[in-house]
């Protein structure tokens, strides 16, 4: 998840802003290069989908996460917009791999009760890597697109290795049980896996804002701090690191807070917190309240991402749990695409109202996790 979410959707906002500024392509191209990476997304998505057993699942984390590490060094090697959209393609479809097959088996053997605090703990890992990113690229190379993007992928290179052991053990795990009984995975006929609840298509239409209030705020940060407070590079990248470490906070407190508060609830907080953090970037007064709008905004991705994958957990039988997951990270992609492609024009001109736009899509969806909330609270006993 960090490698995935933290490295190569968080930190190429730092990278893209760099590349701009040192005349590598104009404002407007980071919102294209991400839309690009979210499209290589969702195909990895809709591959996952299709995956019917836990060690094919397998295979294809360890081609993601090698080539989610490579791309770190293949990519500043040129300029041309060509060489940076396949690359980008090829990271969002890497990226997929790793972040819709690993929770799945994270969860796999563990009680039901358990699965907010591990879910929680495991994007944590997404915050935690765009935080060291972030503060390792603006002591080192706060100038240098190629050097930043070389630390970049040291540090991935070295989230791959726990990873790795981890695929290792877990294939190890699988062989004897699929030898006297079949995967569970291969289920995907059930008609609740393609059946979704009222209050789950509500949820969807939530993920869907939800992923189009991000690209309008963590793509456009670090131009937001520089068209407001004209700072260096590597301040930028200091305070970029604030969102970071609440991505990180928010994605821990979540397993950390008792059940007798519930996930949906938990989400129209984390909501209403990711309001303040967007409206607090866009009215701050100094670089200070804007850090204090980047650290809340985070602390909202963090938590909902976790609560999200957590009420998916609940809502799905376990065999259908990561093929729900996929679509519904197919939807919030295509929510993040859809706005960057809109938004992207503007960014030459006038960062300040993306994020106005982001405060507005962010409170769509609260409205629509809010009616969610109210819909499955009409059908528990």
């Amino acid at each position: 998840m960090g490698i995935g979410i933290g490295l190569h959707r968080s930190q190429f906002a730092v990278l893209g802003e760099l590349m701009a500024t040192n005349g590598w392509f104009s404002n407007s191209m980071i919102g294209t290069l991400s839309g690009i990476s979210l499209a290589g997304f969702v195909v990895g998505c809709i591959q996952q989908k299709q995956i019917k057993r836990e060690t094919i699942n397998i295979t294809c984390i360890r081609y993601g996460l090698a080539i989610a590490v490579i791309t770190f060094f293949l990519e500043p090697l040129s300029s041309g917009l060509g060489w940076q959209a396949f690359w980008r393609l090829i990271a969002g479809w890497a990226a997929a791999q790793l972040v819709i097959g690993i929770p799945g088996l994270v969860t796999r053997r563990l009680p039901v009760h358990d699965h907010r605090f591990l879910v929680a703990w495991t994007i944590a890992g997404s915050g935690i890597a765009a935080f060291i990113a972030s503060l390792l690229v603006s002591i080192f190379t706060s100038a240098s697109v190629i050097g930043a993007w070389l630390i970049t992928g040291t540090f991935s290179a070295v989230l791959a290795w726990p990873i790795h052991h981890f695929l290792s053990l877990s294939k190890r795990e699988l062989q004897p049980a699929q030898t006297s009984m079949p995967d569970l995975a291969c289920s995907t006929a059930n008609p609740s896996a393609t059946q979704w609840s009222r209050p789950l298509k509500l949820l969807a239409a939530s993920a869907f804002f939800f992923g189009a209030a991000q690209a309008a705020v963590v793509v456009y940060y670090p131009l937001l701090l520089i068209a407001k407070f004209d700072i260096s590079q590597a301040l930028v990248q200091r305070s970029f690191s604030s969102l970071g470490l609440g991505y990180l906070i928010g994605a821990i407190a979540v397993g950390f807070l008792p059940h007798r508060y519930t996930t949906d609830a938990l989400m129209t907080m984390s909501a209403s917190i990711g309001i303040a953090g967007v409206w607090l970037c866009v009215v701050s007064p100094n670089l200070l309240s804007a850090s204090l709008g980047g650290f809340l905004f985070g602390l909202w991705n963090g938590s909902m991402i976790s609560l999200l994958l957590d009420r998916i957990n609940q809502s799905s039988e376990a065999q259908h749990a990561r093929v729900t997951w996929s679509r519904f990270s197919i939807i919030l992609s295509l929510g993040f695409t859809i706005s960057i492609s809109c938004l992207s024009p503007i960014s030459n001109n006038n960062v300040v109202m993306i994020v106005w736009i982001g405060l507005w899509l962010t409170l769509i969806h609260l409205s629509c996790q809010a009616m969610s909330r109210y819909l499955f609270s009409l059908r528990t006993p």
